[in-house]
């Protein structure tokens, strides 16, 4: 029974810290496919939604932070060691990595697929997204550091994060998205505030670029 949680429930320290995870979620829906990006939010309210009613509330994002904690603590002793972190991050970047490959067959079949005219399409629209644009999904800032995040929680520097310290990292993003303040998700309030996401980053990039010229 641990080990089928550990395989279908381990997530690296960055995700332990909620850090950058929505994030990412903004950056995977800018792709040219618009089911893909409706997909995407959709598997996002699954993965925390247990009752099936298909909208995300707080008591299930508490209950999706304490099933992590579990599914980290290999040995159930109710820490987390720095080995444990480590194994959880490798695991979830190989099950990541396995993810993209299937994404890239997909993505293989439906272009052998076109026609030539729809291929000369896609090509032309890639061309005036340009080169900056597709650059902008991706890129260094998607790797995961164990052992950064893990110190990060690590805060008395014991050598191990207790549930407490745990618990004091949680940033609940995705309740960020309960735009008209029911107290719960959905997967259509998921994908708008991931869409006004990419426009204050880019709207912050001109500004920037502004002050400085």
């Amino acid at each position: 029974m641990k080990q089928t949680r550990r395989n279908t429930l381990i997530l690296t320290t960055a995700t332990l810290l909620m850090a950058g995870g929505l994030s990412a979620f903004a950056q995977e829906t800018g792709t040219d496919d618009k089911s893909a990006r409706k997909d995407r939010a959709t598997r996002m309210i699954e993965r925390f939604d247990t009752n099936g009613d298909g909208a995300v509330d707080q008591f299930e994002v508490d209950e999706n932070h304490a099933k992590r904690f579990e599914s980290i603590d290999a040995n159930s002793d109710g820490f987390l060691t720095r080995a444990e972190a480590r194994d959880a991050a490798d695991q979830r970047l190989a099950e990541r990595r396995a993810t993209m490959d299937e994404r890239r067959a997909e993505r293989r079949a439906r272009y052998d697929a076109m026609s030539e005219e729809e291929r000369a399409a896609l090509k032309e629209k890639r061309k005036r997204r340009g080169k900056k644009a597709r650059r902008g999904r991706g890129g260094k800032g998607r790797g995961f550091d164990a052992d950064r995040m893990f110190d990060r929680a690590d805060q008395n520097q014991d050598g191990e994060v207790s549930r407490a310290e745990f618990d004091a990292t949680r940033k609940d993003r995705i309740m960020r998205a309960d735009q008209n303040a029911d107290g719960r998700v959905t997967a259509e309030e998921l994908k708008a505030f991931a869409k006004e996401r990419r426009k204050d980053r880019r709207g912050g990039s001109r500004g920037r670029g502004s002050r400085g010229s």
